[in-house]
Protein backbone atom coordinates (compact mmCIF):
# COMPACT_ATOMS: atom_id res chain seq x y z
CA UNK A 1 0.00 0.00 0.00
CA UNK A 2 1.02 3.43 -0.96
CA UNK A 3 2.38 3.30 -3.62
CA UNK A 4 2.97 6.99 -5.45
CA UNK A 5 2.41 5.30 -9.05
CA UNK A 6 -1.02 4.05 -7.83
CA UNK A 7 -3.83 6.03 -10.01
CA UNK A 8 -7.18 7.29 -8.38
CA UNK A 9 -10.63 5.70 -8.96
CA UNK A 10 -12.87 7.23 -10.85
CA UNK A 11 -14.91 8.60 -7.71
CA UNK A 12 -12.78 11.84 -6.95
CA UNK A 13 -12.88 14.60 -8.88
CA UNK A 14 -10.44 15.54 -11.16
CA UNK A 15 -9.08 18.37 -9.48
CA UNK A 16 -8.77 16.84 -6.22
CA UNK A 17 -6.52 13.68 -8.04
CA UNK A 18 -4.25 16.55 -9.36
CA UNK A 19 -3.62 18.08 -5.82
CA UNK A 20 -3.08 15.27 -4.31
CA UNK A 21 -0.56 14.10 -7.30
CA UNK A 22 1.47 17.86 -6.13
CA UNK A 23 1.50 16.83 -2.76
CA UNK A 24 -0.18 20.01 -2.23
CA UNK A 25 -3.52 18.35 -0.16
CA UNK A 26 -4.10 14.86 -0.50
CA UNK A 27 -6.64 12.07 -1.25
CA UNK A 28 -6.65 10.58 2.57
CA UNK A 29 -6.29 7.23 1.05
CA UNK A 30 -4.44 4.97 -0.57
CA UNK A 31 -5.23 3.05 -4.30
CA UNK A 32 -2.70 0.46 -5.10
CA UNK A 33 -3.89 -2.91 -5.11
CA UNK A 34 -7.49 -1.77 -7.01
CA UNK A 35 -7.98 -1.39 -10.48
CA UNK A 36 -11.46 0.12 -11.93
CA UNK A 37 -10.86 0.30 -15.37
CA UNK A 38 -7.79 -2.15 -16.10
CA UNK A 39 -10.67 -5.09 -16.65
CA UNK A 40 -11.69 -3.10 -19.45
CA UNK A 41 -8.36 -2.95 -21.50
CA UNK A 42 -8.49 -6.54 -21.15
CA UNK A 43 -11.66 -7.12 -22.33
CA UNK A 44 -10.72 -4.71 -25.45
CA UNK A 45 -6.87 -6.73 -25.87
CA UNK A 46 -9.42 -9.77 -25.72
CA UNK A 47 -11.52 -9.28 -28.02
CA UNK A 48 -8.74 -8.73 -30.66
CA UNK A 49 -6.91 -12.13 -30.13
CA UNK A 50 -3.92 -10.66 -28.23
CA UNK A 51 -3.20 -13.38 -25.81
CA UNK A 52 -0.45 -13.03 -25.62
CA UNK A 53 -0.10 -9.48 -24.09
CA UNK A 54 -2.48 -10.85 -21.47
CA UNK A 55 -0.21 -13.95 -20.77
CA UNK A 56 2.20 -11.96 -20.82
CA UNK A 57 0.53 -9.25 -18.06
CA UNK A 58 -1.80 -12.07 -16.15
CA UNK A 59 0.18 -13.17 -13.36
CA UNK A 60 0.46 -9.08 -11.90
CA UNK A 61 -3.01 -8.58 -13.07
CA UNK A 62 -3.68 -11.48 -11.27
CA UNK A 63 -2.93 -9.99 -8.13
CA UNK A 64 -5.18 -6.74 -8.14
CA UNK A 65 -8.81 -6.61 -6.92
CA UNK A 66 -10.49 -5.38 -9.94
CA UNK A 67 -13.47 -3.45 -9.24
CA UNK A 68 -16.65 -2.09 -10.67
CA UNK A 69 -19.70 -0.25 -9.89
CA UNK A 70 -23.21 -1.46 -11.22
CA UNK A 71 -25.84 0.50 -11.25
CA UNK A 72 -29.45 -0.10 -9.47
CA UNK A 73 -30.75 0.19 -13.07
CA UNK A 74 -29.75 0.65 -16.33
CA UNK A 75 -31.16 4.23 -16.50
CA UNK A 76 -29.04 5.44 -13.68
CA UNK A 77 -25.64 5.25 -15.89
CA UNK A 78 -27.03 8.63 -17.18
CA UNK A 79 -27.74 10.41 -13.96
CA UNK A 80 -24.47 12.25 -12.66
CA UNK A 81 -25.77 12.14 -8.70
CA UNK A 82 -24.87 9.08 -6.77
CA UNK A 83 -26.89 5.24 -6.90
CA UNK A 84 -27.29 4.99 -3.35
CA UNK A 85 -28.74 1.41 -4.74
CA UNK A 86 -25.81 0.48 -6.97
CA UNK A 87 -23.31 -2.17 -6.32
CA UNK A 88 -19.58 -1.97 -6.58
CA UNK A 89 -18.49 -5.33 -7.05
CA UNK A 90 -15.08 -6.66 -6.48
CA UNK A 91 -13.48 -9.57 -7.98
CA UNK A 92 -10.17 -10.84 -8.50
CA UNK A 93 -8.92 -12.57 -11.54
CA UNK A 94 -8.65 -16.45 -11.87
CA UNK A 95 -5.09 -17.81 -11.62
CA UNK A 96 -5.21 -19.26 -14.38
CA UNK A 97 -7.82 -18.33 -16.93
CA UNK A 98 -9.26 -20.26 -19.27
CA UNK A 99 -8.75 -18.39 -22.93
CA UNK A 100 -12.37 -19.36 -23.87
CA UNK A 101 -14.03 -18.38 -20.97
CA UNK A 102 -12.09 -14.81 -21.22
CA UNK A 103 -12.91 -14.42 -24.56
CA UNK A 104 -16.56 -15.40 -24.29
CA UNK A 105 -17.24 -12.59 -21.45
CA UNK A 106 -15.50 -10.19 -23.30
CA UNK A 107 -17.32 -10.41 -26.42
CA UNK A 108 -20.83 -9.91 -25.65
CA UNK A 109 -22.76 -7.59 -23.79
CA UNK A 110 -26.87 -7.79 -23.05
CA UNK A 111 -28.88 -5.09 -24.70
CA UNK A 112 -31.01 -4.80 -21.58
CA UNK A 113 -27.64 -3.81 -19.72
CA UNK A 114 -27.59 -0.29 -21.24
CA UNK A 115 -30.95 1.82 -20.93
CA UNK A 116 -32.58 2.10 -24.12
CA UNK A 117 -31.77 5.69 -24.02
CA UNK A 118 -28.21 4.61 -24.92
CA UNK A 119 -29.17 2.72 -27.33
CA UNK A 120 -31.74 4.95 -29.02
CA UNK A 121 -28.82 7.70 -29.70
CA UNK A 122 -25.94 5.25 -29.26
CA UNK A 123 -24.18 8.80 -30.76
CA UNK A 124 -23.49 9.40 -27.20
CA UNK A 125 -21.73 6.54 -26.11
CA UNK A 126 -18.57 7.41 -26.65
CA UNK A 127 -19.32 10.76 -24.51
CA UNK A 128 -20.74 8.87 -21.45
CA UNK A 129 -17.20 7.68 -20.38
CA UNK A 130 -15.78 11.48 -20.90
CA UNK A 131 -18.94 13.07 -19.00
CA UNK A 132 -19.25 10.89 -16.18
CA UNK A 133 -16.23 8.49 -15.79
CA UNK A 134 -17.55 6.53 -13.19
CA UNK A 135 -20.69 5.61 -15.51
CA UNK A 136 -17.55 3.38 -17.74
CA UNK A 137 -18.15 0.20 -17.25
CA UNK A 138 -17.77 -2.91 -18.95
CA UNK A 139 -21.14 -2.66 -20.41
CA UNK A 140 -20.76 0.93 -21.67
CA UNK A 141 -17.24 -0.66 -23.32
CA UNK A 142 -18.47 -3.22 -25.22
CA UNK A 143 -21.28 -1.26 -26.83
CA UNK A 144 -18.30 1.27 -27.52
CA UNK A 145 -16.67 -1.30 -29.65
CA UNK A 146 -19.80 -2.63 -31.08
CA UNK A 147 -20.15 0.52 -32.48
CA UNK A 148 -16.60 1.03 -33.81
CA UNK A 149 -15.36 -2.01 -34.86
CA UNK A 150 -18.10 -4.74 -34.61
CA UNK A 151 -15.61 -6.70 -32.39
CA UNK A 152 -18.60 -7.21 -29.88
CA UNK A 153 -21.89 -8.83 -29.67
CA UNK A 154 -25.56 -7.34 -28.60
CA UNK A 155 -27.20 -10.30 -26.88
CA UNK A 156 -30.99 -8.87 -27.99
CA UNK A 157 -33.49 -9.49 -25.36
CA UNK A 158 -36.73 -10.74 -27.28
CA UNK A 159 -39.70 -8.56 -26.08
CA UNK A 160 -41.99 -10.68 -23.72
CA UNK A 161 -45.33 -11.73 -25.43
CA UNK A 162 -48.39 -10.34 -23.95
CA UNK A 163 -50.82 -12.79 -21.79
CA UNK A 164 -53.79 -11.58 -23.15
CA UNK A 165 -57.20 -12.37 -25.55
CA UNK A 166 -56.07 -9.93 -27.63
CA UNK A 167 -52.72 -11.20 -28.13
CA UNK A 168 -53.81 -14.61 -28.82
CA UNK A 169 -57.29 -14.81 -30.24
CA UNK A 170 -58.38 -18.31 -29.94
CA UNK A 171 -56.30 -19.49 -27.57
CA UNK A 172 -57.57 -21.21 -24.36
Amino acid sequence: MGSPLALADPYHRFNDILLASLDEEGIEEGFDGHAYTLHLAVDWLTRRNLRPVIEAMWPQLSKLALCEFQCSAPVKMLSSTRDEDGQLHTWQPAAPESWARLYEKASSVDERALPMELWQHAEMIPYLGLLLPFRFTSPIAKALDYFATRSCNINFVDEPEEDSEEANPGSD
